[in-house]
């Protein structure tokens, strides 16, 4: 989710007040999810990136809460995440459909009359939703970025520092470890999907502070990526096994419920040992260990940073 261009990373730069690095990639996620609604063609790639941008704005507001006034927290953060909310359900369905097709190329299942009824059991499903909402998802969601941009722009982001930014990192980190310690082989898929949404707020934290040192940083978060994708399918298949057992709309006949439940259940076995063992690598160090460590490397570069811009114009006269 890293960006090369300074202008458009999710990223603090050496190089500018905290404060203002924080209203400026706020305005940029804003900007990109919107762009994505209004030019994608494939609906499907533009809800999953817009609510990747939304996802990334929220866990900014998330790591500096305790440099903005309560009362703009939760609003920023309301209205971020019920604007994500809006795409949910179309989401939903789409992760379905990937779901169905994972198993299918996984799993023996192409081909199949299992496969048939509950390929037909989304499209239904998918229809109805439609037919219940009188303005589409996509339009509302426009309407509620304008919101969001104007709300951005009002927002009050002088009380954040790199103090608090830190103190957000090491906050984040605590979450992920403590989540990690309650883990078991027992534990069912909420307490997983749980863990992942600290997953992703630890990761985007390291990534607003990749600048610190990216070399040392980045195998971390190949490693949190690596994380939230097991439990991203684990949760995935979660929820198609929800819809496929739903006596309310029988997508599948008991026999299908009982053949998808075992292919699902091995697969989240496996899933969620990776996850544990990955977790144990990432909850190795500290929290505030780690939150020392990044912070030492920032004031570093940042060091660094400042005798390169004095430098600057005094080469260029030579």
């Amino acid at each position: 989710e890293a960006r090369a261009s300074n202008s458009m990373a999710y990223a603090y730069l050496l190089d500018e007040d905290v404060a203002d690095g924080t209203r400026r990639i706020l305005s940029e996620e804003v900007d990109r999810a919107e762009k994505i609604l209004r030019r994608k063609r494939n609906k499907v790639i533009a809800v999953h990136e817009t609510r990747k941008s939304i996802k990334r704005a929220r866990a900014l507001l998330r790591l500096v809460k305790d440099g903005l006034q309560k009362r703009d927290f939760r609003r920023a953060n309301t209205c971020f995440r019920d604007l994500n909310r809006l795409l949910a359900q179309s989401r939903d369905m789409d992760v379905m459909v990937q779901t169905l097709t994972r198993l299918e190329e996984t799993c023996g299942l192409a081909g199949t009359a299992t496969a048939s009824r509950v390929h037909d059991a989304i499209n239904a499903a998918r229809e109805d939703a439609a037919k219940q909402v009188s303005t589409p998802p996509i339009k509302r969601a426009l309407a509620a970025l304008d919101d969001s941009r104007e709300l951005v722009s009002e927002l009050d982001v002088s009380g954040v520092s790199l103090d608090i930014v830190i103190k957000g990192l090491g906050r984040s980190m605590a979450e992920f470890t403590k989540h990690h310690a309650r883990l078991s082989p027992e534990a069912d898929a909420e307490v997983y999907h749980e863990w992942r949404k600290t997953v992703q707020f630890h990761r985007r934290h390291i990534l607003l502070l990749s600048a610190a040192w990216p070399d040392s940083l980045q195998p971390r978060v190949s490693v949190s990526k690596q994380l939230s994708e097991c439990l991203g399918f684990d949760h995935d298949l979660a929820v198609f096994m929800d819809f496929v057992s739903s006596p309310r709309r029988r997508p599948a006949t008991k026999r299908d419920v009982t053949k998808l439940a075992g292919i699902a259940s091995s697969q989240q076995v496996e899933l969620r040992r990776q996850a544990r063992a990955l977790g144990a690598l990432l909850s190795a160090e500290a929290p505030n260990a780690f939150r020392s460590r990044v912070e030492a490397y920032w004031q570093v570069q940042k060091g660094f940073q400042i005798e390169l811009n004095a430098s600057t114009p005094m080469e260029a006269s030579l």
